[in-house]
């Protein structure tokens, strides 16, 4: 049996653009994963008044994810986690195509997904990168020191 928790994984999106075909273009900053829905209101609370994050005051979103453990006996033993990433630029719309996976309390799982799309004739991963993401829970994801870059606006 399968041992989850849940998690709560912290964005900030907010449109760019819209493309040819009618579809949302997207900027997403991570700002991390929290063990309660009270900490991801923290974290939307210190970020919300840093520049660029503040002129989109509804950008930002929590989802509650699982989290698969293999080695931990509880939610309260996890520390790192890992997600499978796939990103690809898309030179026809000029933007970066990405998919992210589930948590994993092992790299090895989040690894095992990425084989596991690989392998997928029917995916859409085909010509770009693939990582397993490491988070810290619990930690905001610091690789800005403000929301948007010169290069984002």
């Amino acid at each position: 049996m399968e041992k989850y928790c849940y998690v709560f994984y912290v964005t900030h999106k907010y449109l760019v653009t819209v493309d040819s075909d009618g579809d949302d273009i997207n900027e997403v900053h991570e700002i991390g994963v929290y063990s309660s829905r009270q900490l991801a209101q923290r974290a939307i609370q210190r970020f919300s008044t840093l520049p660029g994050f503040s002129s989109y005051p509804e950008g930002f979103v929590i989802e509650k994810e699982c989290c698969y453990f293999s080695t931990s006996d509880n939610k309260a033993d996890l520390f790192y986690l890992y997600s499978p990433y796939y990103e690809e630029y898309l030179a026809e719309e000029d933007c970066d195509y990405i998919t992210r996976g589930k948590f994993f309390e092992a790299k090895s799982d989040a690894e095992a997904v990425i084989e596991k799309w690989k392998k997928s004739s029917h995916s859409a991963h085909k010509n770009g990168e693939y990582a397993a993401i490491e988070y810290i829970l619990d930690k905001d994801i610091r690789l800005w020191s403000e929301g948007f870059s010169k290069g984002d606006e």
